[in-house]
């Protein structure tokens, strides 16, 4: 392996159009998928002729190579089965093309955009800042038609002469109502974004009554325990085993509890979930990513 010491420009570089770089950020791939694009564009975009001069390099840069598995593995350091896995997927995603035909396959990145699976876009929404009502860090969706005149920049005034105040006596102040409102939205933001904190004892009480095969309870760690509450949370764990429970072929044996819970529920998180047994996503849930998401909280 050759580590670097120094990122130089001297040693090469290639001509990346920005819009690749806009379409990728948007993108639910993980760091697997993005090392081998790059090592793709290195392998095309940043590929020139040594033997000619400046100008006849940028003329013959490539948009298409053949790439051995070696290479692969040489630039990111990943296992073959990993890269194959990942490869397979992005081809899937039609986000690179692969010719077979020729060998070692030949490789190229899809620039049509419009071709690539959607699902591998992360959602759209997006929340506006309420700084002027609440926690200048909170964000929540807030329409214009509750808000208060000075809130939107409005002027009533009428020949600068100023305006009487009207008798609010029993009329909630739509302020408050506005804040109340941006509150419980913020409040369902969160809970959305972190369980709700239980102890280890009673997510392990209610969450083991509701398993169906009430087999190898003894060993199933208490850190294990401690990973999933802090993580998942009791009702996002529920969910795992009533899709489990739905989704068993009745021929084939239950899980014993203990294999559920140390390893078995991984298929049936919120993020692995597909009710279809569609193509895997791209942000599936791993062991390790369930430890740094514990990290977190």
């Amino acid at each position: 392996m050759t580590y670097l010491t120094k990122i130089d420009m001297d040693n090469g570089s290639l001509p990346l159009a920005k819009d690749s770089l806009r379409a990728l950020v948007k993108t639910k791939l993980s760091g697997a998928h993005r090392s081998i694009i790059d090592v793709i564009w290195l392998e095309t975009y940043a590929w020139h002729d040594e033997s000619s001069d400046h100008t006849e390099k940028i003329k013959k840069r490539r948009t298409h190579a053949r790439i051995p598995y070696q290479v692969f593995v040489e630039e990111t350091w990943m296992e073959k089965s990993v890269i194959s896995r990942k490869l397979n997927e992005l081809v899937d995603w039609n986000i690179i093309i692969r010719d077979k035909n020729t060998s070692p396959y030949t490789y190229s990145f899809n620039v049509h955009v419009d071709q690539w699976d959607k699902t591998i876009f992360r959602d759209t929404r997006v929340y506006r800042s309420v700084n002027s009502l609440q926690d200048s860090q909170q964000f929540t969706e807030q329409s214009t038609e509750s808000l208060l005149d000075s809130q939107l920049g409005v002027d009533r005034t009428v020949n600068s002469l100023p305006l009487e105040t009207p008798n609010c006596q029993g009329i909630a102040d739509p302020l408050k109502k506005d804040k109340e409102s941006i509150k419980e939205s913020i409040i369902y933001i969160e809970h959305q974004a972190a369980p709700i904190s239980i102890s280890d004892d009673l997510f392990f009480e209610t969450s083991w009554k509701a398993y169906p095969h009430k087999k190898g309870k003894g060993k199933i760690k208490k850190s294990q325990i401690t990973r999933l509450n802090k993580a998942l949370g009791l009702d996002h764990f529920l969910r795992c085993i009533e899709r489990y429970e739905k989704d068993k072929p009745e021929w084939q044996q239950f899980m014993h509890g203990s294999t559920f819970y140390n390893s078995g529920y991984l298929d049936y998180t919120d993020a692995n979930y597909q009710e279809q047994n569609s193509r895997a996503s791209p942000d599936k849930m791993t062991e390790q990513d369930l430890d740094k998401l514990m990290e977190g909280w």
